[in-house]
């Protein structure tokens, strides 16, 4: 005959086992302000970009139609990516070393 088996009581993941709230730490310091507006710069960048013109055209156009790069004024065809690789890779290893400095990892 077989015994039923019994289960131990399920583990809360949860960090407030007791249900307590969550409360979460508040961060400050230069390191995060500069983090921010380092952000905030960048997604200023990506979003205002489209409407800067350069020679009656948006200074980055993607003409996927085309099959073309457009990058102020500078037209990129695919096969010109290889030219861009080094860049590619230069990012690359930025982000894998100073990325994780930034972080504090």
């Amino acid at each position: 005959m077989s015994r039923p088996s019994t289960r131990p009581d399920p583990v809360r993941l949860s960090p407030a086992r007791d249900g307590s709230p969550i409360h979460t730490r508040s961060f400050t310091g230069r390191f995060r302000n500069l983090r921010l507006y380092g952000a905030g710069l960048l997604l200023l960048l990506f979003f205002g970009i489209s409407w800067l013109s350069w020679n009656s055209r948006q200074a980055v156009l993607w003409d996927l139609a085309g099959h073309k790069l457009h990058i102020f004024g500078a037209t990129y065809w695919p096969q010109d990516f290889i030219l861009l690789s080094p860049l590619l890779i230069d990012r690359d290893v930025m982000v894998n070393t100073v990325a994780p400095v930034w972080d504090g990892n």
